[in-house]
């Protein structure tokens, strides 16, 4: 999210306050379910504003629907998935036409993504609408799963359990241990374990592709579990995280495609979990 402010809707306070809400379920939470409903209302905000507040009470659900939808793409962009989109439930066209108006009347606050959508005049408000949903599902899809695949690892490892906990126990500020358990966490399980690059001007580089290709993939997924670039790949171990060892990371992409969305999806991840095994372990 490039050019979004972090306006009050993503503070810590306002993150760490929202974390307890979700958390706080009874005494049985789904986690993942909690994550993405969690990660889908700090996105709504930072994206809406107080306008979020209108569409609060179905904006989550909406989001979890279209999941399946675009896949790990995160897009309504191609012409099956819109031709999809306008064949959905009434509830969803009642959607849309919330959005709609919030983009074409505001409140338009600063930071928001509402107020830089308002600029593009000459695209089509539902193609706004559309990108705007876009941007809101992988804001709120891929921070949940590294939470969820965090928490996994860490309570079937005692010792870097105790040793989390007692971090978190004695730094009211961030933990580094906590954000190398988390990196350690994306390394294993990806959110995007398989990325598209197009073949540009390679001249400068050492790389030997035909001209004949025109599109390469990169598996996230098979470079963090590379023998030749970790030691004893399988093993989660955050302590590499905290040496030289981890040079070696794709998990957002790299260079100037790199997801947009990187710094505030750690930022979701680290107040999650900080939140929850400092006062909920």
């Amino acid at each position: 999210m490039r050019g979004i402010s972090s306006s009050n809707w993503a503070s810590r306070p306002a993150l760490s306050s929202r974390a307890r809400e979700h958390i706080r379920l009874g005494d049985s939470v789904d986690i993942l379910a909690s994550a993405m409903n969690f990660c889908a209302e700090t996105v709504g905000r930072l994206s809406f504003g107080n306008a979020y507040t209108r569409i609060a009470h179905y904006f989550p659900e909406l989001l979890n629907l279209l999941l399946p939808l675009v896949g790990r793409s995160y897009s309504l962009d191609a012409p099956w998935q819109r031709k999809h989109v306008l064949k959905m439930s009434e509830k969803f066209q009642e959607s849309i036409k919330d959005i709609s108006q919030i983009l074409s009347q505001g409140p338009f606050e600063p930071g928001t993504l509402v107020t830089h959508l308002r600029d593009l005049g000459r695209v089509p408000i539902f193609d706004r609408a559309l990108f705007l949903l876009g941007t809101n599902l992988a804001g709120h899809a891929v921070p949940a799963g590294p939470i969820a695949w965090t928490i996994f690892f860490v309570e079937t490892n005692p010792n870097i359990k105790d040793r989390l906990i007692d971090e978190l126990s004695n730094k009211i500020d961030r933990s580094t241990y906590l954000v190398a358990c988390l990196r350690e966490a994306i390394r294993l399980m990806p959110p995007t374990w398989l990325l598209a690059r197009d073949v540009a001007d390679l001249s400068a580089t050492k790389l030997a592709i035909p001209e004949s290709i025109a599109c390469v993939y990169v598996s996230s997924y098979a470079i963090g579990h590379s023998a030749a670039l970790f030691d004893r790949p399988e093993v989660f171990d955050p302590l590499r995280y905290l040496s030289n060892e981890c040079s070696h990371s794709f998990a957002f992409g790299a260079g100037p495609r790199a997801c947009p969305g990187q710094a505030l999806s750690m930022f979701e991840a680290k107040e999650y979990l900080a939140c929850l095994y400092r006062e909920y372990h």
